[in-house]
């Protein structure tokens, strides 16, 4: 029953951070989208 328990219990943790990942990730495009046109302009 504790493996079963262990076992879902990895699978909740991997999906969360995968979310995580997922909204820092989309974050991080956002950010380097509106960075971009002025490091075109810089350069």
């Amino acid at each position: 029953m504790m493996v079963v328990y262990s076992v879902s219990h990895t699978f909740e943790l991997a999906g969360a951070v995968e979310v995580i990942f997922l909204f820092s990730f989309s974050k991080i495009e956002a950010v380097s989208f509106k960075i971009s046109p002025l490091l075109e302009r810089i350069v």
